[in-house]
């Protein structure tokens, strides 16, 4: 019994791209199963398709979180798929949304530097989590800055966050140290620099 042309097509190309995944480049509009059977072989197989479904996304993902990058318009449950396996891909997603950016800072607080204009809650994750994560929130808001200098000490002004040069982070826990374990008042300015606050 013979297959149907395009049936018997989709099998060559699956046998194919199986026994080497780069052979996907070569094909036009591949099926979500060819896809599959690439990306599942060489999540970098990614790179050569110019549609992947969101399941093809999320397979690729989970293959290897660092190919999130090469990922063309990635849906939203991908990008968060993406952050909880490393947050640091947060770099990667333009306007990520208050799901995605705390999936970043739950991973690992300094995340924060680079989301730019994080959501209240994610600054009050943030402040609560990390006190040296606390000097890359970007444009803290008045309750945040409020806390950050009730708990800690710190005063935070237009804190660096993503593309900004931020706090030096080897800095940070010597200027806590230095500064009695936030009884004194530090001051982080545009730059992230240690003003000369006052101390009581």
């Amino acid at each position: 019994m013979h297959l149907p042309a395009a049936e018997a097509r989709r099998k060559v190309q699956l046998t194919a791209v199986l026994k080497d995944p780069r052979y996907l480049s070569a094909i036009r509009e591949p099926t979500e199963k060819v896809q599959l059977a690439a990306v599942q072989k060489n999540p970098e197989c990614i790179r050569h398709i110019a549609e992947p479904t969101e399941k093809v996304q999320h397979m690729a993902v989970q293959r290897s979180p660092d190919i999130f990058r090469q990922i063309r318009q990635p849906e939203e449950s991908v990008r968060l798929a993406a952050v909880q396996a490393k947050g640091e891909n947060i770099r990667y997603v333009s306007a990520p949304s208050e799901a995605v950016q705390l999936a970043a800072v739950r991973n690992d607080p300094m995340n924060i530097r680079y989301i730019e204009n994080p959501t209240e809650k994610v600054q009050s994750v943030v402040l609560n989590a990390d006190r040296d994560a606390a000097p890359f929130i970007s444009s803290p808001t008045e309750e945040i800055k409020r806390l950050a200098m009730e708990m800690y000490g710190l005063r935070l002004e237009n804190a660096a966050g993503k593309g900004g040069s931020g706090p030096d982070i080897r800095n940070l826990r010597r200027l806590r140290k230095e500064s009695g374990g936030g009884r004194g008042k530090e001051t982080f300015g545009k730059a992230g620099q240690r003003g000369g606050g006052k101390t009581g």
